[in-house]
């Protein structure tokens, strides 16, 4: 009888822990989190941007509410394609194509945006980093 209920426990132990790990591992981010979370804030940003140029305090300030300012078009924008994503669901290359342009020029309309904030010099700079950084992590997803 001992034995039954020693195996009993044993069992009910080992399932309850793997129940347990199902549990947490949901909360750790694998879809059930909000992908707004997981960005950097403007204010991160400019503080990691400070740390790679030299920014005043001005500059700070007027590149933060460009950020801010960015990050709302772009919250905008992305609502508006998941309301024409149902509409052209058939035609996935065309909608993928339409992202690619309007992100590209976004992101020269953004670059011009801060480079009258920062000045030519430091806008090189900060390009120079970005691509040694995206080479970078090419090169770590070919490995």
């Amino acid at each position: 009888m001992k034995k039954y209920y020693l195996i009993v426990c044993a069992v009910m132990f080992t399932f309850s822990l793997s129940m347990s790990a199902q549990n947490r591992q949901g909360k750790q981010g694998n879809g059930n989190r909000d992908r707004q979370t997981m960005q950097m804030t403007a204010k991160d940003r400019v503080e990691a941007m400070s740390k790679v140029i030299e920014l005043t305090d001005a500059q700070k300030t007027e590149i933060e509410e460009l950020y801010k300012k960015q990050d709302a078009k772009r919250a905008e924008d992305m609502a508006k394609m998941k309301e024409n994503r149902d509409k052209l669901s058939g035609d996935r290359d065309k909608m993928r194509e339409e992202m690619r342009t309007m992100r590209d020029a976004e992101m020269k309309k953004n670059q011009e945006e801060l480079e009258k904030i920062i000045g030519k010099e430091k806008s090189e700079k900060l390009d120079a980093i970005r691509k040694t950084r995206m080479s970078n992590n090419r090169q770590g997803r070919r490995n």
